[in-house]
C-alpha cells in the first residue's frame, strides 16, 4: 500500500473515533417546559432531572402540575413506569419543589433586618394551610398513621424528604433555615 492511502484509514478511523467521542459527551438536551405531559414525566425521573440546579427544575415541575395530577397520571401509565420510576420521578419533582419554594423563603428572609424578619415569618404562616388537630403528636410507628412515615406533614413529607432538604444546602443556609424554621413555627403556635 502507500503513503497516501495508509493515511487516509488512519485518518479515517481518527476521525470516526473522534466523531464517538464527541457523541458521547456531547451535552444532552433538555426537553421544552410546554412539551407534552408523557415527555415531562419521563424527563422526571432521569438522572439528567435530578442533576439540573434547582432553578433548572421548578419550570418543568411548574409545567406539569399546570396540566394537572390525571393528566400526570394518565402519562405515568402511558409511559410504562415502573414503580420505581414513578417514585422517583416524585421524589425529584418533589424535591425540586420544596428547595425552590423553601429556598426562595430563606433568601428573602436573609435579607432582612431583625424586625422584618419577625414580620416575614408571621406572613408565611399566615399563608401556611392549618395542619388538623393533632397532626404533629402521631410518632413515625403510630398505627393511626397506616404506615405512613412521618410525624408531620402528611403524606408526601418524611424524615428522609427533610433531611435530603437540608443535606442539599450550604452550612451556612442550613444554620439560617433552622432558625427560619424556629421561628416559622413559634409563629404557627407549634413546638
Amino acid at each position: 500500500m502507500t503513503r497516501k492511502v495508509v493515511g487516509f484509514i488512519i485518518g479515517s478511523i481518527l476521525f470516526v473515533a473522534l466523531v464517538i467521542v464527541a457523541y458521547e459527551n456531547w451535552p444532552q438536551r433538555l426537553p421544552a417546559t410546554d412539551a407534552s405531559a408523557l415527555e415531562l414525566v419521563k424527563f422526571c425521573t432521569s438522572d439528567q432531572f435530578a442533576n439540573l440546579d434547582e432553578s433548572q427544575k421548578l419550570p418543568y415541575v411548574e409545567a406539569l402540575m399546570k396540566k394537572g395530577i390525571p393528566t400526570i397520571i394518565a402519562a405515568a401509565n402511558e409511559a410504562k413506569l415502573t414503580q420505581d420510576e414513578r417514585q422517583r420521578g416524585l421524589e425529584n419533582a418533589l424535591q425540586a419543589g420544596i428547595q425552590y419554594r423553601w429556598g426562595q423563603h430563606l433568601d428573602n428572609w436573609m435579607q432582612l433586618d431583625p424586625k422584618a424578619k419577625q414580620e416575614y415569618v408571621k406572613k408565611v404562616a399566615a399563608q401556611m394551610p392549618m395542619r388538623p388537630p393533632g397532626i404533629n403528636t402521631p410518632g413515625p410507628s403510630d398505627p393511626s398513621r397506616n404506615g405512613r412515615p412521618g410525624a408531620r406533614g402528611g403524606r408526601f413529607s418524611d424524615p428522609a424528604r427533610h433531611k435530603a432538604f437540608i443535606e442539599n444546602m450550604s452550612p451556612d443556609r442550613r444554620a439560617a433555615m433552622a432558625e427560619f424554621m424556629s421561628d416559622l413555627r413559634a409563629a404557627r403556635g407549634e413546638k
